[in-house]
């Protein structure tokens, strides 16, 4: 969902940078999405999440975004999978 700068990515993507945003593909007949982030992530991936989800909702697909207290990019992911865990 990396919304990045074409600059930043043009040494990955090439002239694909575009293509490799989920931005680019928002449209309304997206999945259901849940976009869960941690409160201690990296310092942009929150603006990312929202911003997805506001495209997301904007073409009338059923997506919600969720920050998790005291949860990094790493941990959101793993204590998942822990039945008391809140995602």
């Amino acid at each position: 969902m990396y919304n990045l700068p074409a600059l930043l990515c043009e040494k990955v993507f090439g002239s694909a940078t575009k293509a490799a945003s989920p931005l680019t593909h928002v449209n309304k007949h997206c999945p259901p999405c849940l976009l869960i982030y941690g409160d201690k992530d990296l310092p942009f991936l929150d603006g990312m999440a929202k911003d997805l989800c506001k495209a997301l909702v904007g073409v009338k697909c059923d997506a919600d975004v969720c920050e998790i207290k005291g949860r990094n990019h790493i941990n959101v992911m793993y204590d998942a999978k822990k039945p008391a865990d809140p995602v």
